[in-house]
């Protein structure tokens, strides 16, 4: 099935995102996190997305930075934790996402 783009690919974020953070953790369900994430804010996709799926999977280029300041400090600190996503919806790209030029083609 054709691509809508792929693992790699970057967007900017248009305006700030109200919206949740899921938390992964070893040996756990997963969790989540309410936050806002600031315009301007780079997401890379972190996985091939098919032009029929609804979401992606993506995280913030500066991960540890974005890390710090958005992931709850219980969390990142618990010794179970493994890391954070976002999901956005294939629709939000084009408005809330905005496609870089030099993503990967």
């Amino acid at each position: 099935m054709p691509k809508a783009f792929i693992k790699g690919d970057r967007f900017r974020l248009t305006r700030d995102w109200r919206g949740q953070g899921a938390t992964q953790w070893k040996g756990r369900n997963d969790g989540q996190f309410k936050c806002v994430v600031p315009k301007g804010t780079v997401i890379v996709s972190r996985q091939d997305v098919d032009r029929m799926a609804v979401g992606f999977v993506s995280a913030p280029e500066s991960y540890e930075a974005m890390e710090h300041a958005l992931v709850p400090e219980e969390d990142r600190t618990d010794p179970d934790y493994d890391g954070y996503t976002f999901i956005f919806f294939v629709g939000d790209v084009g408005a809330l996402l905005e496609k870089l030029d030099d993503a990967p083609a």
